[in-house]
């Protein structure tokens, strides 16, 4: 993949400067796939490595996705017309205009025009990896080797629902903590906005002194009136900066994945999800043809948790040097439980690895969503009392120079 600053003129007779990522490293390849779609062009570049390098790290934490939604319904389309007989070209152009996606439309006639220069479908559709799923390919390369191609992209449509349905709990996990923070953050907002500066200028007329707790709170809401917008866009850079920095550095991510994982719920949840994605894609492998050693590498490819990868390239080392798979996995019970590594013995011994992956990854599917309702059990009444425990912290703020007034004006001593 590239990064090419073109000029064309397009089909209506306009002329366009546009910038876009490409499955080709040379402008000749770029010029025949454009003016294919009947534009012509005028002048191309691929961007310098720098410049590369940032577009690359861009697209990584900002790119669109192609929603799994429509990928499904686009390999299950493609998987039906292969199995009635058609040729590949014509299949993937006519799924193409069968999607309402246009990033899918024009990565199939990429795909398309590849197949048709003499790539295999494999091949031609790895040029697009920021688009389908490493899984994915592998699946279609076994299936293409074994001249099964519709079965294979049916396969693979299957595997990215069942992928999608886990993403969705995991997010579900998330997203009432997050709306319960948000509520409780414009809460806060809205009375040191508000509320606060009017009983502040109260008690500045009255000269009534302010204790400590009282000028702190002042302090903050100044700078909240004052300096709001300096400090939400400094907040947006730093969120974005740490965004491309989780994406782009290994290292960052790992840390800030091993952390997650010591965490009370939030290390349950992720490591009931990755061990069903583990599973998942362990056993979709498994089933496909591809053999134990070569499933561990691609299902570290996969993973998106650091801390997990590097453990699955070491079982898959340990592998490397004969020993067994369970024995390997039950050497990390932190992160891989005493019921994958029995499960995958007894796999091992009977000959059904990939039925039992099946079980533990429709098992560890089942307790995140366990884990999910809990969270949102503890959540519900935590929020609340946080809430409350703002608000009540913001109320003596403001209520207790009073308190202080009242004591002062019928003789008695100051708190």
């Amino acid at each position: 993949m590239a990064t090419f600053l073109y000029k064309v003129i397009e089909p209506d007779m306009r002329v366009r400067w546009r910038l876009g990522r490409f499955p080709f490293n040379d402008w000749p390849a770029l010029t025949a796939f454009l003016e294919r779609g009947g534009a012509t062009v005028v002048h191309a570049n691929a961007m310098p490595k720098p410049v590369e390098a940032v577009c690359q790290a861009y697209y990584r934490a900002l790119g669109r996705r192609i929603p799994s939604a429509e990928l499904i319904e686009y390999l299950r389309n493609i998987g039906v017309m292969l199995q009635s007989g058609l040729p590949f070209a014509e299949v993937i152009r006519e799924a193409a205009e069968g999607s309402d996606h246009r990033d899918l439309r024009r990565v199939s006639r990429g795909v398309a025009m590849a197949v048709e220069a003499g790539l295999g479908v494999h091949a031609a559709m790895s040029r697009y990896q920021d688009v389908f799923p490493q899984q994915m390919l592998h699946i279609l390369k076994v299936g293409e080797e074994r001249a099964q191609l519709g079965e294979a992209f049916m396969q693979a449509a299957d595997h990215v629902k069942r992928v999608n349905r886990l993403k969705v709990d995991v997010k579900k996990a998330l997203i009432y903590p997050l709306i319960a923070l948000t509520a409780v953050l414009a809460a806060t907002v809205f009375w040191l906005y508000y509320a606060v500066p009017a009983m502040m200028d109260l008690y500045r007329q009255m000269g009534v002194g302010l204790p400590r707790i009282t000028t702190t709170l002042l302090s903050v809401t100044e700078v909240i009136r004052h300096r709001g917008v300096e400090s939400l866009i400094g907040l947006a850079i730093a969120a974005l900066v740490l965004r491309l920095a989780y994406v782009s550095h290994r290292g960052f991510r790992y840390a800030c994945q091993s952390l997650a994982l010591r965490l009370p719920v939030v290390g349950s949840a992720s490591r009931h999800a990755n061990v069903a994605y583990f599973s998942e894609y362990f056993a979709m492998l498994l089933k496909a043809g591809v053999n134990s050693y070569a499933a561990l590498g691609v299902v570290a490819d996969a993973l998106s948790n650091e801390v997990y990868r590097r453990a699955v390239l070491d079982v898959q080392a340990g592998v490397d040097r004969g020993s067994s798979l369970s024995s390997q996995l039950s050497r990390r019970r932190r992160l891989f439980p005493g019921m994958l590594s029995r499960m995958v013995h007894s796999g091992e011994q009977t000959g059904t690895l990939a039925e039992q992956l099946s079980f533990v990854a429709d098992e560890y599917a089942a307790r995140l969503n366990d884990t999910i309702d809990r969270v949102k059990t503890l959540v519900e009444p935590l929020a609340i009392i946080v809430v409350g425990l703002l608000l009540l912290l913001i109320v003596f703020a403001m209520f207790f120079p009073v308190y202080n007034l009242i004591l002062q004006s019928s003789g008695m001593e100051s708190l």
